[in-house]
This record gives structure tokens, C-alpha cells and sequence, in this order.
């Protein structure tokens, strides 16, 4: 299990790949993470209840709406300070 630390700096470096992807290609990159992702866990029944935890209660894109342009890596880390991934557990 991860440290919250560990999961900070996981949740921050997904959000800047997710960034450096772009719009087009965010939802092929998410995909192919977890592919690698659930490979790595080599359990499919724990890599589905995985995605059903991430489904659980999603909030409402906020930062994302409120922007026309991609954040930048800082405003990246500014918004996962502010909403830490420490409580997404499964």
C-alpha cells in the first residue's frame, strides 16, 4: 500500500502526463494505464473493483471547467495539493 505521500506524488505525476497527452489523447493514455496497471497487479477482479472505487462518487470536473487553455505543470500541482487523492481508497 502507498504512503499518502506516495499517492500525492503518483496523483501529481499522472495529472502532468494526463496534461502532457492532451485533450485528444487523455482518454488513450487513461486507458493504456490501466492496462499496464492492472497487468502489474495481475488480478483482474482487483483491477475491476480499482475502477469501480475511481467511479465512485467522481466529482464534477470543477478546474477543468472553469479553464479554456490546459493548466500548466504548477497549476497542475496547485490543484492536487488542493484536492489530495488520500482519501481514494479501495
Amino acid at each position: 500500500m502507498l504512503t499518502d505521500a506516495e499517492r500525492d506524488e503518483f496523483y501529481t505525476h499522472c495529472a502532468q502526463a494526463i496534461n502532457n497527452a492532451g485533450r485528444s489523447r487523455e482518454s488513450l493514455l487513461l486507458a493504456r494505464l490501466a492496462l499496464l496497471l492492472a497487468d502489474e497487479l495481475g488480478d483482474i477482479n482487483r483491477a475491476k473493483a480499482a475502477i469501480a472505487a475511481a467511479l465512485k462518487d467522481l466529482p464534477d470536473p470543477t478546474l477543468s471547467a472553469q479553464v479554456t487553455a490546459r493548466p500548466t505543470a504548477g497549476q497542475v500541482g496547485a490543484y492536487t495539493q488542493a484536492s489530495s487523492p488520500s482519501a481514494c481508497r479501495f
